[in-house]
């Protein structure tokens, strides 16, 4: 019933994948999720608070062919050009640093900054991705979503168009299941400043 998740959208900036409501959007015909299957077979579980980047790199990574990447192999000599293992522990991965990881493995990579565009933007290049062009990471800001915790990483993985749905493969996975946000408030989370860089956070592809 749309009213009834309209209401649920309204007291909440979330619908866990995991109700009843999250798995029937899923379930629903007009819902695309091209990559929902293989982003749910490479789906992992970030193995530190600091590893969410490296996590997501590496279920992204193994969407393609011929590829196998864990949290720890991802550190390939291209990668150690421009980022230790031990810096990673320390301190995390900004969007600028994952970009740079992925790109050693796929060089069709394209970084997009929240404050550089739209709402409608980042609409269709995610329906692309989860329609099975390339794969979407998004760093956002867990606050804005009412979530505990700081900035994030996680691949998108369906869209719902009757009510505007970004599915997001949360890989701290012991702390949140994979949840449906409404694009405008992913966006908001997005459009937030990341204070290690002083630069918005934003979105990668990769094709």
């Amino acid at each position: 019933n749309l009213m009834w998740y309209l209401l649920l959208l309204s007291v909440s900036a979330t619908i866990p994948l995991t109700s009843p409501e999250g798995a029937q959007i899923l379930y629903c015909p007009t819902t695309e999720k091209t990559i929902f299957l293989s982003a749910a077979a490479h789906f992992l579980t970030q193995s530190s608070l600091s590893d969410c980047g490296l996590a997501t790199a590496a279920m992204l990574l193994n969407m393609f062919p011929y590829t196998y990447f864990t949290q720890s192999n991802l550190f390939t000599p291209c990668v150690k050009r421009n980022l230790l293992p031990e810096q990673v522990e320390r301190e995390g991965l900004t969007l600028q640093q994952l970009t740079r990881v992925v790109a050693c493995f796929r060089p069709a990579v394209r970084l997009h900054y929240a404050d550089q565009g739209g709402v409608p933007q980042f609409r269709q290049v995610a329906r692309e991705a989860v329609g099975g062009k390339g794969g979407l990471v998004v760093n956002y800001a867990r606050g804005v979503l009412h979530q505990e915790g700081s900035g994030h990483f996680s691949m998108l993985a369906a869209y719902d168009p009757l009510m505007d749905l970004f599915l997001v493969m949360d890989v701290a996975r012991y702390k949140y299941p994979p949840t449906w946000v409404k694009a405008a408030a992913l966006f908001a989370a997005m459009n937030t400043t990341d204070t290690t860089t002083n630069t918005s956070r934003g979105y990668m592809l990769a094709l």
